[in-house]
């Protein structure tokens, strides 16, 4: 039995009409152009696009959150493109550091021998004890004994 039927529970529903020869279907071209974007929607491929456009738009909301883009303290076009490209290398480079540590490339030993060699210009085998080294959460700053 199906529902929509003459005898079906749904008859008065249905939304074919019985005419002459046929039954005849009658919808407007907005909803015919609904469903069709609503099976479009539903393709691999286009849920592939949409996962991509997730990703790219989470960029700009990191940049303006975290990096504070919206209220930058400088004045000009060439200072805030200075200000803006160095936001941007910085992201970048967490993103790499994230990388490097999922990969297990980069451990704290690692990450300490790079910052003392681009700061300081000594290696970490030029320390005489690495654990006597610090880190100060609030002030973000590392101290250590050469």
């Amino acid at each position: 039995m199906s529902y929509f039927s003459e005898n079906g529970p749904l008859h008065n529903q249905c939304p074919s009409k019985k005419e002459k020869k046929d039954d005849s279907v009658k919808f407007s071209n907005k909803s015919y152009s609904n469903s069709k974007i609503r099976e479009l929607m539903q393709t691999k491929e286009y849920i592939k696009l949409t996962n991509k456009r997730a990703d790219v738009e989470g960029i700009p909301s990191v940049i303006r959150r975290k990096y504070q883009v919206d209220a930058m303290p400088v004045r000009g076009l060439l200072r805030s493109k200075i200000v803006f490209g160095f936001k941007i290398g910085a992201y970048n480079f967490n993103k790499l550091l994230r990388y490097l540590k999922k990969k297990g490339i980069l451990t704290s030993d690692t990450i300490l021998s790079i910052a003392l060699y681009t700061f300081i210009g000594k290696k970490l085998s030029a320390i005489e004890d690495v654990n006597k080294c610090n880190y100060n959460k609030t002030s973000k700053t590392l101290v250590f004994r050469i």
